[in-house]
């Protein structure tokens, strides 16, 4: 089943339709909402955004380092970053790793924000940032994941369609979750089983759909026919609220029994688990993850036929086990032919 169609140029009226992205023009102002005014900002605040949006990272990673110096500033009083002495920010960093004792990953996030601000924005050549060595904090957390029993009680806990079918994406495709609330009908490619993600880095991969979960982003998308995005916010002016998918994520695991350790991103974990444990060879979980730097031609080696039919069956399980197709929200035989194969021409 095709996303869009578009008809060939032939005399024939039966000619066949083939797939084309959504439309080239924009949907106009009215239908996405009017952009929210922009939010006032220091200008040193403002200095780092620019530098951060030069060197080409991921909103994601310039708000964990805008975090990292607004905590550096409130952990000294409120002092301007930009005042505070190499030694002050040397004994925040000890504190950081053997003080407060976060984790390798909360630690290397802070770090390089102080480095980047520090060093790449204001161009201290402070030896903290230059020469050191930095140890990473000894404590090491496993990441923590979902079996898929668990995964399958929080999806039946999600009374929401819309959340049900993201958290099913975050699963049974291994999706984070700021690639799942980007995904718009551009990226499925129906006929061909497949789904266009970008991810982080802005690295852009190729994932087999299954069929079950294909058939729920129809019949979600029947819902809202939003022109652009699979997984709108109720108003169709913007994503899906994340804050509001955690919180309802929060509240099933809390009635299946899950501890708070469960996130979504545990969904993840779950899949590349659940990968790991039928034998999928790691080099192409990694590449299903996105994990690894992947060569022009080398995104689509894992996507060569013999390999669509070893993770096929495979990734079918993972949505039977999720219970795709969700029983209480049916789809009618008689349901018209303009859903999800053709969105954009409706709006377009």
């Amino acid at each position: 089943m095709e996303i869009i169609m578009v008809r060939k140029k032939s005399s024939d009226k039966n000619s066949r339709l083939e797939q084309s992205p959504i439309p080239d023009t924009p949907p106009s102002a009215g239908k996405l909402g009017k952009p929210a005014a922009p939010r006032k900002v220091s200008p040193l605040r403002q200095r780092m955004i620019e530098d951060m949006m030069l060197a080409g990272l991921a909103p994601k990673t310039q708000n964990n380092y805008i975090h990292a110096v607004v905590s550096i500033q409130k952990h000294h009083g409120g002092t301007s970053p930009d005042r505070l002495t190499e030694k002050q920010v040397h004994a925040y960093v000890l504190w950081l790793r053997d003080g407060k004792n976060c984790s390798r990953g909360a630690f290397q996030t802070h770090f390089y924000g102080l480095k980047f601000f520090y060093y790449r924005c204001l161009n201290y050549q402070w030896p903290l940032f230059t020469t050191k060595r930095v140890r990473l904090p000894k404590k090491l957390r496993l990441p923590q994941f979902v079996h898929p029993e668990q995964a399958r009680a929080i999806v039946d806990g999600l009374h929401s369609l819309r959340y049900k079918v993201f958290a099913s994406c975050l699963y049974a495709l291994g999706l984070r979750v700021e690639d799942a609330v980007t995904l718009n009908i551009q990226s499925i490619d129906g006929p061909h089983g497949l789904v266009r993600v970008i991810g982080k880095g802005n690295k852009e991969r190729l994932l087999p759909l299954p069929p079950a979960l294909y058939r729920q982003l129809r019949q979600l998308w029947l819902t809202h026919r939003h022109p652009v995005l699979l997984f709108p916010n109720q108003e169709g002016n913007g994503t899906l609220s994340l804050k509001s998918f955690r919180a309802a994520f929060r509240d099933a695991c809390n009635q299946a029994g899950l501890p708070e350790e469960i996130v979504p991103h545990s969904l993840r974990h779950g899949f590349a688990t659940a990968l790991l444990q039928a034998d999928v060879k790691v080099p192409l979980v990694q590449e299903l993850l996105g994990h690894a730097d992947i060569a022009t031609t080398q995104i689509y080696l894992h996507l060569t036929e013999p390999m669509r039919k070893e993770l096929r069956p495979r990734l079918d399980g993972l949505c039977r086990d999720l219970g795709l197709p969700f029983p209480d929200f049916p789809q009618s035989d008689d349901q018209p032919q303009d859903d999800l194969q053709d969105g954009g021409n409706r709006h377009g």
